[in-house]
């Protein structure tokens, strides 16, 4: 398994022995249809190197300002995971070079409220279809399922996000996973869903006591097979990292579309994935010109989405050479952009600076050789 540890680990890429001063990260959570500030969103902080994924922070958004100001003595490459009450939790990774001043947003989208359950029944099945949401999502209820006593009045919300969109890949958690041999691996995500259920009297989420089974309509671009076992993952916030939990089935229906279903003994993020290792660094460079000379940008947050593959990826440029290393998928179409940020005193003007930035984008294919 991915060691977790309390105490920061020595990157490779970077020095071993900590810096007096090496860099700062100003984080906003953003709501990602509204575009304003989410205020009092939890933070966690874990730094990646290598095969070790380390917590190492645990914080919120401040409610005043609407960022959190987070300073590192030592280089890494950081996973953020953002959380708040009714919205999916989100990760996203990036590599940090000393010497350099990075802002990031990260965007949120709140779940949907799919049934209202007024009194449960434990003595019955209870089987909730919702299409509502970008695709399909069933539940189906065993008897007895859920951790409740009989008569609580339930409600069921949910985000079933479309991975063939890249954008909104980006609200999800990155597809970072622990294989059933505890490999690291990278995920082609073909359906994904955030799935809670809240007790009404208390305002607590309700656990399950028997495996539930989910039916997640797929893309025809899945182009899956009838009866393909493809693997379930879930998403662990204590780790930071997609946990594989076995196999979901693919069933073909008469009309030609198809589903995937399986069992699920808890609630959380979950993801029908085809996983791969086969990997490329894509070499980045981002520079602007000013004065009939280009010169080096760092600190602009560079992003990839899959094309030929569903996948979203970012990380920064760094201090002074406007570079940027980030993996894409070997063999497929990456699309790349990127996003100019500043980091200024006032946090007003730093937030209204990043909402101002626009991204450049093109698409590239990725050959077993290094790609600039």
């Amino acid at each position: 398994a991915l060691p977790i540890s309390t105490t920061p680990a020595p990157t490779t890429r970077g020095p071993t022995t900590p810096l007096p001063e090496c860099s700062n990260v100003s984080v906003y959570a953003i709501d990602d249809i509204t575009g304003l500030a989410v205020l009092g969103a939890d933070i966690v902080v874990f730094s990646i190197d290598a095969e070790i994924v380390t917590r190492i922070l645990d914080g919120a958004i401040d409610s005043e300002l609407g960022f959190t100001l987070l300073k590192f003595s030592y280089e890494t490459t950081l996973l953020l995971q953002i959380s708040s009450p009714g919205y999916s939790t989100v990760s996203r990774t990036y590599f940090m070079r000393c010497e350099t001043e990075y802002v990031v947003q990260i965007r949120l989208r709140r779940r949907m409220d799919i049934e209202y359950i007024a009194a449960y029944d434990p003595a019955s099945p209870l089987s909730v279809t919702s299409t509502q949401l970008p695709s399909e999502l069933t539940l189906n209820f065993p008897p007895g399922a859920l951790d409740v006593e009989p008569g609580t009045p339930l409600t069921i919300a949910a985000r079933v996000v479309d991975p063939f969109n890249g954008t909104i890949l980006r609200t999800a958690p990155q597809l970072i996973a622990e294989s059933l041999t505890s490999q690291r691996v990278y995920l082609d995500s073909l359906a994904l869903a955030d799935i809670v259920i809240t007790n009404d009297l208390t305002n607590t989420t309700v656990d399950l006591i028997k495996p539930v089974n989910f039916v997640f309509q797929l893309n025809q671009e899945a182009n899956a097979t009838d009866g393909e076992l493809i693997p379930a993952w879930s998403y662990d916030e204590l780790r930071g990292v997609w946990i594989e939990e076995g196999y979901g089935v693919v069933d073909v229906l008469p009309d030609g579309s198809a589903t995937w279903r399986f069992n699920a003994t808890h609630f959380s993020w979950w993801n029908c994935d085809r996983p791969w290792i086969e990997k490329n660094c894509l070499q980045v460079d981002v520079s602007h010109r000013r004065g009939g000379v280009l010169s080096p940008l760092p600190s602009a947050v560079v992003a990839v989405s899959g094309v030929s593959y569903n996948y979203y990826g970012t990380t920064w440029t760094s201090f002074p050479n406007g570079d940027a290393c980030i993996e894409t998928k070997r063999d497929e179409i990456t699309s790349v952009s990127f996003v100019i940020s500043h980091s200024i005193t006032s946090a007003a003007k730093r937030l209204l600076l990043v909402r101002r930035c626009r991204p450049f984008a093109r698409e590239t294919r990725q050959s077993g050789r290094r790609t600039h």
